[in-house]
């Protein structure tokens, strides 16, 4: 293949490298890529075709040449590709590209911690563009995996660890150009704003953390339903990321702002979207728990007239929470009705021989059902109990 044929483009614009980025082919977007000179990659008079390029590479994944690409052309961060969004908003679309909480278990972390060492030492786009030829040298004299890595899955977490310190690299270089927009125009345009508040609902801690370290104008931006970031972290259920934004909140501003429909930052907590991260394998009535727990939390933060305040329907924090959690606390009931008969049944020969009845020794022994109880069943029916 010839220089003249790698710049060569299909109906949508697209070439050899760019194609073999999207359909995941990421050895032969490399031998590609090594083969084109840097000046080809992106044509001086033209971001487009830039952003197309580094766009693919994110989404694939190929983030080391990611780097190389933007460290020769800073500006591509807010450049928009053909689907008319910009490098920096794909990123923030890539959550598994970043360490997230609770994601391995205790050895794999411990052996992801201790045992695996990414090399750091590239620091220049040369280096990068060896580095890349040097892969390819060598995928394909890799001696057979041991048995020990395939059962403890090093080879695994070693790409996963690459990945993460490789989009550390890659968010701390976009994150030096945005300081040097100053047009307002510009951010929202190349999705800028956009970003942080998508890498806020993907719960990407390190890229709004290191974003608003940059500039702390992100801070009382809103997105299109007039929600803060905040707000967003409060309804995407990121205890990480709303701790984070509320002390930066000095003087707890944000916690005044309301959206559209007149939701303060409490009404947030008391909404349910598809999109709020639920563990929808933990059970209704743990699910309803975290719920309380969540609502609580954002609760201490917020002062009385946000407590009290209403929204265009006329409901409370409270009131909204209530209308919301209906199904959830239904099912929470049953839950812990079939849970609380199931444990009566095990226990009974310990409660025949100590005589302690069924009932303290579920309240004693499973803590969560008597919160549950207390929070939930018995307003319910003292509630009932008073109508007439």
């Amino acid at each position: 293949m010839t220089k003249e044929d790698l710049g060569i483009e299909d109906g949508d614009g697209c070439t050899a490298l760019m194609k073999a980025l999207e359909y995941g082919r990421s050895e032969l977007a490399r031998y590609l890529y090594t083969r084109t000179p840097l000046k080809d990659l992106m044509p001086a008079e033209k971001d487009k075709k830039g952003a197309m390029l580094l766009t693919r590479a994110i989404y694939s994944k190929n983030l080391d040449l990611a780097l190389d690409l933007l460290w020769s052309y800073p500006r591509l961060t807010y450049a928009l590709d053909d689907h008319g969004e910009s490098p920096f908003l794909a990123l923030a679309s890539m959550p598994h590209a970043f360490p997230r909480e609770n994601q391995l278990g205790f050895l794999k972390q411990w052996i992801y911690d201790h045992c695996i060492h990414i090399d750091q030492s590239a620091s220049s786009t040369y280096e990068i563009r060896l580095n890349i030829n040097s892969y390819l040298g060598t995928t394909q004299s890799v001696p057979a995996k041991s048995i020990v890595s395939n059962l403890l899955g090093i080879e695994q977490l070693y790409d996963m660890k690459k990945i993460h310190s490789h989009s550390k690299e890659l968010l701390s270089s976009m994150c030096e150009v945005i300081p040097t927009i100053s047009q307002t125009l510009q951010l929202t345009s190349g999705g800028v704003y956009d970003a942080i508040n998508r890498a806020v609902k993907n719960g990407i801690f390190e890229f709004v953390s290191e974003t608003l370290s940059k500039d702390p104008r992100f801070l009382e931006k809103e997105d299109t339903n007039s929600r803060n970031i905040l707000m967003l972290a409060v309804l995407y259920r990121h205890s990480k990321i709303f701790s984070h934004i509320h002390g930066l909140d000095k003087n707890k501003a944000l916690t005044f702002y309301k959206d559209r429909n007149d939701d303060n930052v409490l009404h947030m907590a008391a909404i349910v979207e598809d999109s709020t991260r639920l563990d929808r394998s933990s059970g209704a009535a743990l699910q309803m728990q975290r719920e309380l727990q969540w609502f609580k939390e954002v609760e201490e933060i917020v002062s009385l007239n946000i407590k009290e305040g209403t929204n265009k329907d006329n409901l409370t924090p409270r009131q909204l929470f209530t209308k919301n959690h209906e199904d959830m606390m239904e099912n929470g009931e049953k839950w812990m009705k079939d849970t609380a008969s199931s444990c009566t049944v095990i226990a009974i020969p310990l409660i025949c021989l100590t005589g302690v009845p069924a009932f303290i020794f579920v309240w004693i022994q499973f803590p969560i059902l008597k919160d549950m109880f207390m929070s939930t069943l018995f307003p319910r029916i003292l509630n009932r109990k008073m109508k007439p």
